[in-house]
């Protein structure tokens, strides 16, 4: 293998420019560089999705055989890379393949946030954790948790600081025209407060005990006291000069020196406009030109009191140091009460991590972080138990600044024995910043960023200098030529306009086309300053252009339409249904904007509450609509019509079930006053007769909710929003919330705004947001760029105080208002302009997704606006393309490119990825907690049935290596597993019985090789998993257990496939067995 200069490669990829193909390559090269074809799983490979690890995971294998077969896809390049003749490739390549295919589960193609949760394990003991301890997924549930403790304890004795903090937070909510309710707010801080950028300011805050945050009040009250105490007397001693001299208003010139005075008198100053600065400054100015010599020369006499008023004005106003002070002492008193707070509320999510045994994703990173900063490499590896040689890194510029600190030992490492790593990022395409990512580790490598980095840090920082090497990709693979010129010629205008720090984001952008076809460009500009009407326009716009492209010739499924938020995303998927075009979306179909998630919700509400006769109300409103919709379903559809079904009359309904009692009040002399009463079980039994709600509500809960489903006919016409609720009941039911109560908390929290997911087909537009688009690509995509001002920053965000600014605390929480013009400016401006290159990025993204077509939607809130001063990237792109079209206007949008071209003759799409037949795809649920393997089978009810038992014996098997093992395992499972008595004697019985079978003993005797559960993969490209594979002597042996022997020819056939597979791996003898445990019997296959 040739020695290049430097083994740390750092590849600059634009978008569509092959970065997955030279990942690939790179893999390939170290994995066929070793005569060991194991030596695979010392190749670890990262990425931020599981969708994009199992897609490499693909990649890597369809190449592998494809090289195999003779392939010329990288054959030319690796040999040469490897020195090799392309026939030893073609060797080496088909024991990697057939290695890698029996060894699944050692390819270390993993997300990062996998990895760190395999180093927090392997820390356990170091970072003072108990083994058990899970990894919350869900930080927002942690959160609420926090914020209801927090609450719990206003008013209590002992905890009046709390209180007082909490009282004073709300009372900001209102000054700043919010609601004075405090529970979202918190919740909103607390997700501030998890993030790795408020770590500093987090720990600042929390070394103050909480009574000195009144204490700081007074403090910063203190510094802005002073100078408004001399504004105030200043004020007054001219106003009494005035009256002194005799004068009146209308001796000013517009009487403004007595008016501002008057202001100044309170002690507060908003500004000194021009012409009050000079009637301050020239006191003759201050009267009119014709004015007489009396009143001028009292003017001048004036003129003496005027000045120390000034003085103490400019001392206030930002222009000057001491103005800037004053200022920022001004904003940070008013928000005393929002970081103690925040500091309370830090304290109290630790504590609900710590009484949990939990932690989330971002505490495990930094507790990873305070262990790496100090180690040495080896030590992590020795923790680890496997030494990685290479290690690569995708979407670098969404890396964390904390994740890159917890990998780059390991890079040290590995580049320290001469072995290749890589990363590959594009600055251009960092829009998660949200999540951590800092753009700003790509363009500064090798050097890292931070303080006060460490011993292994640095000398890492010191290694990655030494070795790197950098490469750019500047060819585009994806987009017609048309599309990539144009593309090129507006960010390349873009950059001009972008603040001087941003413009490096930019460098090198021009991409040459290496695609045969042109593709196209189409614009439309939407302007209204009224939001309600730009989002009427968009629906109408893309439906029209959606027609315009089927008329073209090209399929409802080439075209996906890419939006800002999920909430676009819902819109726009109910208005094209209502314009009979089927949406395809992953994430933006609310199950609580849909009528018949809340009509469950409405009748659960209802049987808490039967009193309660708004819900009565609620659950008629969803009927009308879900029935009004099954009937339109059925006529879309052409199926032939329900006679049952007929359309709701409401206002028939609210006559019939709405029964209006007057009722005196008992206060003396009271008035009469009208009350509703909602007949809601004679209207439920009426309109949904089938349904039995109060009979069933004792049920268990999922149950009770797929009835629902069914009665209301939301299964039958809206299942995927029936599957969602039953999802969620699901969840509910293996909580310590169970029940009607459980459920309804987990809807008012985060129920209400999960998604559901619509199927993908032919005749569907797909929907989806740019950040879920990248890294794909689509024959049609149209884009729809909302406006939003990206001139501020919205929320709070951490600011450093120097000693300069004489402040008395080191570190705040600040919002845009708050900075502006203070002696913190210079942060304020580097966030917005991180808010700018978010909008800009996402654009860029966007923009270079599409494969023929390219539609842009821009919608601006005036066609008028200032080009000197653009705020949205709307504005920044029109005032782009007028640069580059001298002038010209462009507002009129239309088709931006000469010649399209006719759409391209597309091969049907394959599917490459692996499918692991355990995986559940869709969203419409999230995982909340990620359990340890061996903890996953320890929720289970009572009373199980006998594939439930079947289930558990499985388990306990798959834990036991040898017979040694069973005293530990049969231990834990006693005190682990919540179920029956009964269940686990007969569990304990059937695993004991497998153990002490005469012809099965071998199996699970000491001293063999022994692989439970492995993954491997068929020749279908299927992840298949036998349960216990065992190699004795020269002979290998594959048995699967089955509970019973109903099925018997498929099991045969499955460990059939198996042995055949282990025959063609291990080219040895391989035997075949199926291990029944009811009855117990060992059966022979092959």
């Amino acid at each position: 293998m040739t020695k290049q200069s430097g083994n740390f490669e750092v590849v600059r990829a634009s978008a569509g420019s092959g970065k997955t193909y030279r990942l690939v390559l790179r893999y390939l090269e170290c994995a066929l560089q070793y005569d060991n074809p194991r030596s695979f799983s010392r190749i670890l490979a990262l990425t931020f999705t599981n969708k994009a690890a199992a897609e490499m995971k693909a990649r890597i294998l369809r190449d592998l055989k494809g090289i195999s077969e003779g392939g010329v896809d990288k054959k030319e390049e690796l040999s040469k890379l490897l020195n090799i003749s392309e026939e030893t490739l073609i060797e080496k390549a088909k024991v990697l393949h057939m290695e890698m295919l029996h060894r699944y589960s050692d390819i270390a193609v993993m997300t990062i946030d996998s990895f760190v949760n395999r180093l927090v394990r392997s820390f356990a003991r170091d970072l003072a954790l108990e083994q058990d301890f899970r990894i919350e997924l869900d930080s927002d549930k942690v959160i609420d948790e926090a914020v209801s403790q927090l609450l719990n304890k206003v008013g209590e004795d002992g905890n009046k600081a709390i209180t007082d903090l909490l009282e004073g937070f709300s009372k900001s909510q209102i000054e700043e025209d919010k609601d004075a309710r405090v529970r979202q707010p918190l919740n909103d801080l607390g997700k501030s407060v998890v993030n790795e950028n408020m770590r500093d300011v987090v720990n600042s805050l929390a070394e103050i005990p909480l009574e000195k945050f009144k204490v700081l009040s007074l403090e910063l009250r203190e510094i802005t006291r002073i100078p408004e105490k001399i504004l105030r007397e200043a004020s007054k001693k001219a106003l009494l000069e005035i009256d002194r001299l005799e004068m009146s208003d209308a001796d000013f010139s517009g009487g403004t020196v007595p008016k501002n005075l008057r202001k100044f008198r309170n002690g507060k100053i908003v500004e000194l406009n021009k012409t009050t600065r000079k009637h301050f400054l020239e006191p003759e100015t201050m009267v009119r030109k014709t004015a007489s010599n009396e009143l001028k020369d009292k003017a001048l006499e004036l003129g003496g009191f005027l000045s120390p008023v000034y003085e103490a004005a400019i001392n206030m106003l930002p222009e000057t140091e001491s103005g800037k002070r004053y200022t920022l002492a001004l904003k940070l008193g008013k928000r005393m009460d929002l970081m103690g707070t925040l500091s309370e509320l830090h304290k109290e999510i630790e504590k609900v991590q710590t009484d949990n045994n939990i932690r989330t994703l971002g505490a495990m990173h930094e507790m990873i972080s305070r262990i790496v900063r100090n180690n040495p490499a080896p030590f992590i590896f020795e923790r680890l138990g496997n030494r990685f040689s290479h290690i690569f890194i995708d979407e670098f510029q969404d890396t964390s600044i904390t994740q890159w600190h917890n990998l780059v030992v390991l890079y040290d490492h590995a580049l320290s024995t001469n072995n290749k790593t890589l990363v590959v990022g594009d600055g251009k395409q960092a829009i998660y910043r949200w999540r951590n990512g800092d753009y700003k580790q790509l363009m500064t490598l090798p050097k890292l960023l931070g303080d006060n980095l460490g011993m292994a840090l640095e000398d890492a920082s010191l290694t990655l200098e030494r070795e790197i090497i950098n490469d750019g990709l500047e060819d585009n693979w994806r987009s017609g030529k048309e599309i990539i010129e144009w593309n090129n010629a507006l960010f390349e205008e873009i950059k001009n306009h972008l603040p001087q720090e941003l413009k490096e984001v930019y460098d090198g952008l021009r991409q040459k086309p290496k695609t045969k076809f042109n593709g196209g460009v189409h614009l439309e500009t939407i302007v209204e300053d009224n939001v309600s009407d730009r989002e009427l326009k968009r629906s109408e716009i893309v439906v029209d252009r959606i027609k315009d492209y089927l008329n073209q010739g090209f399929k409802s499924s080439d075209i996906t339409i890419l939006v800002r938020t999920n909430r676009e995303g819902a819109v726009l998927a109910q208005d094209l249904l209502k314009a009979n075009i089927k949406p395809m979306t992953e994430e933006s179909l609310h199950m609580g904007r849909h009528p018949g998630p809340l009509a469950v919700v409405a009748l659960m509400r209802w049987l808490l509450r039967p009193d309660d006769h708004r819900q009565g109300s609620t659950i008629l409103q969803c009927a009308v609509a879900l029935r009004e919709g099954a009937m339109k379903l059925m006529k879309d559809s052409g199926e032939e019509f329900d006679e049952s079904l007929e359309l709701i009359n409401e206002a028939a309904c609210l006559d019939k079930y709405v029964t209006i009692l007057d009722k005196k009040s008992d206060e003396e002399g009271g008035k009469i006053r009208s009350y509703g009463s909602f007949k809601t079980q004679e209207m439920l039994n009426d309109i949904f007769p089938e349904l039995r709600a109060v009979e069933r509500s004792s049920e268990p809960l999922v149950g009770f909710v797929g009835h629902c489903c069914m009665s209301l006919g939301i299964t039958k016409f809206y299942p995927t929003y029936a599957e969602g609720m039953i999802e969620l009941a699901r969840e509910i039911s293996g909580s310590d919330e169970s029940g009607l109560h459980g459920f309804l908390r987990l809807w008012d929290g985060k129920g209400k705004d999960r998604s559901v997911v619509t199927g993908a087909s032919k005749d569907a537009v797909q929907i989806m947001t740019v950040h879920k688009a990248k890294g794909l690509a689509f024959t049609i995509t149209i884009v729809i760029l909302s406006a939003k001002d990206f001139s501020k920053f919205r929320g709070v965000i951490p600011v450093k105080l120097d000693e300069g600014s004489a402040m008395p605390i080191s570190a705040a929480m600040l919002g845009n208002y708050d900075m502006r013009d203070t002696s913190v400016e210079d942060q304020r401006v580097a966030e917005v302009n991180r808010v700018i290159l978010d909008q800009v990025n996402v654009a860029y993204v966007a923009f270079t997704r599409a494969i023929e077509r390219l539609d842009i939607i821009l919608e601006l809130e005036k066609d008028d606006f200032n080009r000197d001063e653009v705020k949205t990237v709307g504005e920044l792109i029109v005032k782009s393309l007028e640069v580059i079209n001298d002038g010209k206007d462009v507002l009129e949008g239309g088709d931006l490119t000469p010649d399209k071209g006719a759409p391209l003759e597309m091969p049907e799409e394959v599917n490459n990825v692996i499918e692991l037949d355990n995986l559940q795809t869709g969203e419409s649920v999230k995982h909340l907690v990620s359990i340890p393997h061996d903890e996953r089978s320890n929720v289970v009810h009572n009373g199980l049935n006998a594939r439930e038992l079947g289930t558990q014996v499985h388990s306990v098997l798959e834990k036991i290596i040898c017979v040694d093992d069973w005293s530990k395992v049969k231990k834990k499972i006693s005190t682990g597993l919540n179920i029956g008595k009964q269940d686990l004697k007969e569990i304990v019985s059937r695993v004991e019985g497998v153990l002490n079978l005469k012809e099965a003993k071998s199996f699970f005797k000491k001293g063999i090789h022994v692989e439970a559960e492995r993954d491997f993969v068929n020749e279908d490209g299927k992840v298949v998993r036998p349960d216990r594979i065992v190699k004795d002597g020269d002979v290998w042996h594959v048995i699967d257990y089955k509970s019973t022997e109903s099925g018997q020819d498929k099991h045969v056939r499955q460990v059939e496939d198996y042995v055949n597979m282990l025959k063609q791996i291990e080219e040895s003898e391989v035997k075949g067995w199926i291990l029944y445990t009811d009855p117990l019997k060992l059966v022979s296959i092959l």
